[in-house]
């Protein structure tokens, strides 16, 4: 079995094991960051634009487009903490806030397909002294790349001297 197939396959039996609608990793993350979100206030603006105060500055967060000016809920899918103090003061589950490809649906959805193996029997083999050997049994020499030293001592430097350094200064009185 190819090596991708083999990871797909163990990763949708995996998610049979998932005790919530997220995976573990995601879980974990997330309740990170409902930690991080306890002691931040949260001031609410116009239009479902709140604005979050992480002890230095003011974040802008908005919970309809999904998005926070420390664009760490843009780059993950998860909510960060100053989403998170927001969606807890609205009352509403965080869960809900993080992207599709993250629940579990999706994740069966991704890994359900069939995947083909792709045929290897013209792969190299290598052997435990690190020679290669070719389908047909021929011989080539390994392909380590050679093992160079940095000579002893600090490098020398070639500097280019100022056209100035020649130059005597000259003071008025």
């Amino acid at each position: 079995m190819d090596k991708f197939a083999h990871l797909a396959c163990d990763h949708m039996g995996s998610t049979e094991n998932w005790k919530a609608a997220i995976g573990p990793k995601t879980e974990e993350k997330l309740l990170e960051n409902i930690i991080k979100s306890g002691s931040l206030p949260v001031y609410p603006y116009v239009g479902g634009v709140f604005k979050v105060f992480n002890m230095k500055v003011y974040v802008d967060m908005n919970l309809r487009e999904h998005t926070c000016t420390c664009k760490a809920w843009q780059m993950a899918g998860i909510p960060c903490e100053h989403a998170c103090a927001a969606i807890r003061q609205m009352k509403q589950d965080v869960y809900e806030y993080v992207d599709s490809y993250f629940k579990l649906p999706m994740q069966e959805l991704i890994y359900s397909g069939h995947f083909n193996s792709i045929p290897n029997h013209n792969m190299p083999i290598v052997d435990t002294d690190g020679c290669v050997r070719d389908a047909q049994g021929r011989l080539y020499p390994s392909l380590k790349p050679p093992c160079s030293k940095r000579p002893l001592g600090r490098p020398r430097h070639r500097r280019i001297e100022s056209q100035f350094s020649s130059k005597r200064l000259i003071f008025c009185s």
